[in-house]
């Protein structure tokens, strides 16, 4: 029985083997011949032969040990058996001796140290992983969490025992929890008992705050789940605040009022926002399919163009002309820089666009108000001092034609010197409305008359191959201006139309309302938004180049022959526009014809105020006191004799300190102050003030050439009784003194 054993049987005596049956040497690898009588440590693995020596001594010394021990051999070839032996004390041949008896169980120690080192390699990782762990078992108790998992949730075994228990202090919310309940068994049901499933729950910790965490549960083969939990609460608020700034610049990209653009280092076009397409004039297809160089008015220009800016990373304010997709060319301005892809290599570049057209245009703008600016200011001063003149060549020349016999030579000649007085105080009219500075009547109107008055006076005056066309709007806002001036805007403008078309051609006037937003604004230098009516004035004429519309409405400049216009009529009618608040523009081109178009600001009212027709007034004289102020000696005498001629005592005063100390003197028989507002040293206003500081109830009559600011004619017309303009008539200016002498 012992030979034909399953197991290996052997005995020790005196150390060594005397006995061995064949599956000892199946074990072992050595013949019975290689084992009888030799010692049996020598085959113990080295690092088990104490231990195994030890035990053998303790057998054979009586001591009671536990029947079954393994440990390592070492067969025949060297490699490492593991054996399992059941050993007792025997005599043998009436000596002391071990009897054993031992199996193989080398694929079971094999398996035994593979499962140990498994479950070490997941111990490891379960105790380090940067993710919560938990083990379920079959009926939902929590076998094992490892320590990300407290550290993730606060939670522990003796916090939640089971799954029912995690799942009411993680979702404390009931309609929440039933839904993370049904997600789970969705997933179970759909997807069978080994598949991964994933879900991102928000999860409510011990301390009561709230997690974002990534589950991933997995069927293990022994039944029992392993859910992995991964806190992505900082990944999902990256996320969120990533997306929130990607829409941000994506809504800066699209609403971008400049063109946006990203192209390729070889110039295809990766993304354009809606103002690129809106200012080149191409739809979202066909710019990402274009080339850059489609838009290049020079393709040279995109050579030294990717010179400058891969020699220096950026551009800034790089002034450039591209072309829209109609072929118009368009000044730009360009801020670009390159794109880079993570080793640095220059992959593209991106870049704003803003059309300089208006700003360009808006300059311009700039520069013609402030070269009329300037020239206004010179245009009023020449006018005050002409003013002077008029008034006293004019006044004499009344005079001498009062005295004149009728018929003679000389009242002749003095009526042609008193005619030329009137036409320079009509080119002084001029001058101030170039300066806006002339003295204006406004009143409610309808524009649309003063178009039809104009349109029967040139029938008349206007040769026949010219056909002119009225387009009035019906429902005409009402505008308030003054209504000579209207007349001689529509008149100067229809002149120039019809000199501009010699051989004939078509002059149209057309009326309407408009209303003015901030972008037409921005095309109007100084406009404010609002209701307007707008007066179109267009002919078909010949029409003018870029550099006469530079000068259009500069005085003096013209383009017709000497002696056939003077250069004020354009810049007559740019003042008188100016001064009633509106805005002009002009599109010309050679042999295209020119439009004017004429803002002028609408009034809320729609009815008309008539004007009141003056009866004629006889012209008196007195015997009344005046005080004459003004710096000019020929005004002084021109007036002085004037006035005493109708019967007045005049005292006259060279400026307001003089003027002064005369009312000091004598104020209490001066019945009537004419006070010249413009004067060296002491103004007229400033004099004004001190007059009435001595008496308020002064009577004063204002004598100015010029219109005044708004702010000043109101407070000035409050204390006065009265202003007269320069260059005044004989009979306007007695007239103007008797009424301010008997008014109240």
């Amino acid at each position: 029985m012992v030979e034909k054993a399953r197991e290996a049987v052997f005995v020790i005596q005196d150390g060594v083997f005397v006995y061995v049956n064949p599956k000892v040497s199946e074990l072992s690898g050595y013949s019975e011949d290689q084992l009888i009588s030799k010692p049996f440590v020598e085959f113990i693995h080295p690092e088990d032969r104490n231990a195994v020596l030890q035990r053998h001594l303790q057998r054979l010394s009586g001591q009671e040990l536990p029947g079954h021990s393994s440990f390592r051999i070492l067969d025949a070839s060297g490699n490492v058996q593991w054996a399992e032996t059941h050993a007792t004390f025997i005599e043998w041949d009436g000596r002391p001796a071990v009897l054993a008896f031992a199996k193989d169980i080398t694929e079971r120690k094999l398996a035994e140290e593979a499962l140990r080192v498994q479950k070490e390699r997941f111990q490891i990782l379960s105790e380090n992983a940067p993710f919560g762990m938990v083990m379920i078992g079959h009926d939902g108790t929590f076998k094992y969490v490892n320590p990300k998992f407290t550290e993730i949730f606060g939670y522990d075994l003796g916090d939640v025992p089971n799954g029912a228990e995690w799942c009411r202090r993680a979702y404390p919310d009931q309609a929440y929890r039933h839904q993370v309940i049904a997600a789970w068994a969705e997933d179970m049901g759909a997807l069978g008992l080994k598949v991964t499933k994933s879900r991102v729950f928000a999860v409510i910790c011990k301390d009561g705050s709230e997690k974002i965490i990534h589950f991933t549960s997995v069927k293990l083969g022994s039944g029992e789940d392993l859910m992995t939990c991964e806190d992505i609460t900082e990944r999902k608020r990256a996320e969120t605040e990533l997306l929130k700034s990607e829409e941000k610049y994506r809504t800066l990209f699209e609403e971008s009022r400049d063109a946006v653009i990203m192209t390729t280092r070889d110039g295809k076009v990766e993304a354009a926002n809606q103002a690129f397409l809106d200012l080149f004039g191409f739809t979202r297809e066909e710019a990402e399919n274009m080339d850059i160089l489609d838009i290049y008015v020079d393709p040279a220009d995109r050579i030294k163009f990717q010179a400058d800016i891969e020699r220096h990373g950026s551009l800034k304010d790089y002034e450039v002309r591209r072309r829209k997709k109609d072929g118009t060319e368009i000044e730009c301005l360009l801020t670009s820089t390159v794109r880079m892809d993570e080793e640095g290599t220059i992959i593209g570049y991106q870049g704003i666009i803003r059309d300089l057209s208006l700003r360009r245009r808006l300059q311009r703008q700039l520069l013609q108000a402030q070269k009329m600016e300037a020239v206004g200011t010179l245009a009023g001063g020449v006018a005050h001092d002409f003013n002077n003149l008029l008034t006293v060549i004019q006044g004499y020349s009344e005079l001498l034609l009062l005295d004149a016999n009728g018929g003679s030579p000389e009242q002749a000649d003095l009526q042609k010197i008193s005619d030329a007085a009137r036409r320079g105080s009509e080119l002084v009219r001029n001058l101030l409305a170039i300066s806006r500075k002339a003295d204006i009547q406004p009143r409610l109107m309808n524009l649309n008359h003063e178009v039809e008055r104009v349109r029967q006076l040139l029938g008349r005056t206007i040769p026949k191959m010219i056909e002119i066309e009225l387009h009035l709007s019906t429902d005409l806002a009402t505008i308030n201006a003054d209504t000579g001036q209207m007349m001689q805007v529509l008149m100067n403008l229809a002149v120039n139309a019809r000199d501009a078309m010699p051989e004939g051609g078509k002059l149209t006037f057309a009326t309407s309302n408009v209303y003015l937003d901030a972008d037409n604004c921005e095309m109007l230098s100084g406009a404010k938004p609002g209701k307007y009516v707008l007066l179109v004035i267009s002919d078909t004429g010949e029409g003018m180049d870029e550099e006469t519309l530079g000068h259009l409405f500069e005085p003096f400049y013209t383009t017709k022959e000497v002696g056939k216009g003077t250069g004020l009529g354009l810049a007559t009618v740019y003042g008188i526009v100016q001064q009633h608040g509106g805005h002009i523009t002009c599109r010309s081109e050679p042999d295209q014809g020119t439009t004017f178009n004429i803002y002028l600001p609408a009034m809320e009212e729609v009815s008309e105020k008539s004007e009141d027709v003056a009866e004629p007034t006889r012209i008196a004289g007195g015997t009344e006191t005046i005080l004459l102020i003004d710096d000019e000696k020929f005004i002084r005498d021109f007036g002085e004799k004037v006035l005493t001629r109708a019967g007045y005592t005049v005292l006259t005063a060279a400026g307001g300190p003089e003027a002064l100390e005369l009312y000091l003197r004598s104020g209490d028989t001066i019945s009537l102050v004419i006070l010249d507002l413009i004067m060296p040293e002491m103004g007229g206003e400033k004099c004004l003030e001190e007059i009435l500081e001595i008496n308020p109830e002064a009577k004063v009559l204002i004598s100015s050439g010029a219109a005044l600011e708004a702010r000043k004619k109101e407070i000035i017309e409050s204390a006065c009784v009265g202003c007269i303009t320069k260059p005044f008539r004989l009979g306007e200016m007695l007239q103007a003194v008797r009424e301010a002498l008997d008014s109240m």
